[in-house]
């Protein structure tokens, strides 16, 4: 995927591992000496047995986990990038690869096991009198056009063609990359065919496959394809992965191809495909869902493979609301598809808002809402995103959106990544449009520092908007570390009521002795409680009487209660954050290219974890549930992970007769009011109208049933109350 390679091999990798004594029987083999069969056993790991390599891979990780600090990054790369005894490292920096390779050397020699045959399209990385090309995983190289060619010797024309030979010569195509998977699929289909004429391995099949064998043998050419699907002077701005799958009664297949935006452009290419002949006798929807699944597994090899990488994941309507929901906020939004795009719009709950979609144009990824405050005038919040390099009417698309707000006569902010550069002394044509219309309408850009920095470069793109500059106190930037944008704020001069906050009341019990507690108790007055006759105030001073005791020996206290819990982020993923926020303070401080590469992979690293955590925490939740057999706990972690039932209790507003009512004291005496009146009403409703014709009268008639039974009290005993205190719930409170 990156535009340079590094390839090395370990140097008799199988024959530097020893095999013990006492495991020796299980590797021997007879060798025939002077005509002679003789027993002799493997003393180190052969080559070809099929549990070498695991054997292998596990003697590299336990030297690796061996090593000193100081090679931490190194050993990770090694650990993700060496397949068997081959090592295969990527990168857009040459100076990171040659540390790569120097404090790799190191670390393998140190574990007996050296490298040799370093290989590259970096001239300066490369051993002398390397070879091109050369071969990567049966695939040949050419290190200077940097292709892959993938070889497809034809089968020779005097071989008789038969079920062994086709055999044979499908089982010699080595194509990891499914570069040729549509032609391997016409060649799986013949065979198919010959096996079921019933013939022997060594007959010749058919005419008619005959022919079909020869012209499929034919166009089977030689397939050359770019390594890399980069560019070597451009940094990547993000990465789209398109999936394709289909199926037919014949194959089916799964496809992927990349999308890789640069600053300068975007290129694509394929980056791998897969098909398989389809099982015969089997419905077309059975046959769909299997090229699904394989579109699936594909995608979350690549995903896991591309983690390093900017991939981009998004969200679009299928994705519901409670899946992406913040507690305590309502949620706008206007999505795209999930390759990119889209925005959302988070606002808290006990502001009164109205969606502005009057105002947008259909071609602009914008949302507008009208926020409606109690004694402050209204005004408009909107977010834009504004992908680079659009066409340039996306402007004239926006200066009509700008007039209609100015035909409103409203104050408008406006935030978002608009891909503009503001910091430039000579703006492109694309900000030269966005300041014509924001003099136009008299509209103020407020963020003055960059706000997405890479190694080489530095932009004010994340843009904060508003033609009322005079109410906003202040602004700026913050540098977080989940992206590579930094947040943007303004902060406008209003006061807004409090959310409430959660508080719960629990006990202390870090000073409590329980023989003391328990020797107050019994010294307690407790003859006070019989005192009374009636049972409501024996019970109120036996309460009093306990609760003081518990006071002095456990007393309360007061705890927040945090609105979003996240208990799967244990220390070590906090130490990852601060170390990421660190790290991404001192490239912006210093503009320092190692110390943003580090901060880029820590970020992967929180990610990757991050999703680790949140995955184990529930998958041990939903498991001790299933475990204790309380399928109701078990559901209850699973709408949580999903999201579901998420509910908004909070009234902001009310409409009543055409009026908006929004402070807190007009909603509850208009609800108040509501329901002490609904109870004479619903009355007044409940009967039927009905007319006379004779006399014009009007004569009601109720449609309430009356009881068939007079009420009277029943004599309640102490049977009767014990079994109906039996049969409640214990799991339900009451």
């Amino acid at each position: 995927m990156t535009p340079n390679l590094l390839l090395a091999d370990i140097q008799k990798a199988f024959l530097q591992i020893g095999v013990k004594k006492t495991d020796r029987d299980a590797f021997r083999f007879l060798f025939e000496i002077d005509e002679k069969e003789e027993h002799f056993r493997f003393a180190r790991l052969p080559f070809g047995v099929e549990a070498s390599p695991f054997l292998l891979g596990a003697t590299l990780g336990y030297h690796l986990e061996q090593q000193p600090t100081g090679f931490e990054e190194t050993v990770t790369a090694l650990k993700e990038n060496t397949y068997v005894d081959n090592i295969m490292k990527t990168g857009r920096d040459t100076d990171d690869l040659r540390k790569f390779k120097e404090e790799s050397s190191i670390i393998l020699e140190d574990a007996k096991f050296p490298i040799h045959k370093w290989e590259s399209n970096i001239a300066c990385l490369e051993d002398e009198n390397m070879p091109n090309p050369s071969k990567i995983l049966g695939h040949v190289w050419d290190k200077q056009e940097d292709t892959l060619e993938f070889e497809a010797a034809t089968m020779p024309e005097n071989q008789p063609i038969t079920k062994r030979s086709i055999l044979s010569r499908l089982g010699r195509v080595h194509d990891p990359l499914g570069m040729v998977s549509p032609t391997m699929a016409e060649g799986k289909l013949i065979f198919r065919d010959a096996s079921e004429e019933r013939k022997g391995w060594n007959a010749e099949v058919s005419e008619s496959l005959k022919r079909k064998w020869i012209k499929w043998n034919n166009q089977m050419k030689n397939v050359k394809v770019p390594r890399a699907i980069t560019k070597k002077s451009d940094v990547i701005e993000g990465i789209q992965l398109h999936l394709f799958a289909d199926a037919s009664n014949l194959a089916c297949c799964a496809a992927t191809v990349a999308v890789v935006e640069h600053k300068s452009g975007t290129l694509k290419g394929l980056l791998t495909s897969k098909s398989r002949i389809s099982k015969k006798n089997t419905t077309i929807p059975r046959l769909e869902l299997v090229s699904g699944q394989m579109a699936a597994n594909m995608a979350r090899n690549l995903y896991h493979a591309l983690l390093r990488l900017p991939v981009k994941s998004k969200i679009d309507n299928q994705i519901s609301n409670n899946e992406i929901h913040i507690d305590g906020f309502n949620i706008i939004r206007k999505d795209r598809n999930r390759f990119g795009g889209g925005v959302v719009l988070y606002v808290r709950q006990n502001i009164s808002f109205s969606d502005r979609i009057d105002l947008i144009p259909d071609e602009l990824e914008m949302v507008c809402i009208e926020l409606s405050l109690p004694y402050n005038k209204s005004l408009l919040i909107s977010t834009w995103y504004r992908p680079p390099n659009p066409p340039t009417n996306k402007f004239d698309y926006w200066a009509s959106f700008l007039a209609k707000c100015d035909n409103e006569d409203k104050e408008l902010i406006l935030i978002g990544d608009l891909n503009c550069d503001a910091s430039k002394t000579i703006p492109d044509p694309h900000t030269c449009k966005l300041q014509f219309l924001c003099s136009l309408y008299q509209i103020d850009q407020l963020i003055k520092e960059s706000t997405r920095l890479t190694p080489k470069s530095a932009t004010l793109i994340d843009l904060i908007l508003t033609n009322r500059p005079e109410n906003i106190s202040r602004s700026g930037v913050i540098h977080l570390g989940i992206s590579d944008h930094s947040l943007v704020y303004a902060v406008r001069k209003f006061t807004l009521p409090n959310g409430r906050q959660k508080i719960r009341q629990v006990r202390t019990f870090k000073n409590f002795v329980e023989n003391d507690f328990i020797r107050d108790v019994s010294q307690l007055p407790w003859e006070m409680v019989y005192q009374f006759g009636d049972p409501n105030l024996c019970w109120q001073v036996w309460k009093s009487l306990l609760l003081d005791a518990l006071n002095r020996h456990a007393p309360l206290r007061h705890k927040r209660i945090r609105n979003t819990p996240v208990p799967w982020i244990n220390p070590q993923i906090k130490e990852l954050m601060r170390k990421r926020d660190y790290h991404k303070k001192k490239a912006i401080k210093y503009d320092s290219e190692s110390q943003g590469e580090l901060y880029k992979t820590l970020r992967n690293e929180v990610n990757i974890n991050m999703r680790k955590a949140k995955s184990k925490y529930f998958c041990d939740k939903i498991q001790a549930s299933s475990q204790m057999g309380d399928s109701k706990s078990g559901w209850a972690w699973i709408n949580s992970l999903l999201g579901r039932k998420h509910k908004n209790a909070n009234i902001n507003e009310l409409k009543v007769n055409d009026d908006i009512i929004s402070d807190d004291k007009s909603i509850t005496e208009t609800l108040n009011e509501y329901f002490i009146n609904i109870g004479m009403k619903m009355a007044a409703e409940s009967a039927c109208q009905r007319t006379d014709a004779l006399n014009d009268q009007v004569i009601y008639e109720s449609t309430v049933l009356l009881p068939k039974e007079n009420f009277h009290f029943a004599d309640i005993t102490i049977d009767s109350v014990s079994k109906r205190l039996q049969k409640l719930n214990v799991s339900k409170a009451t």
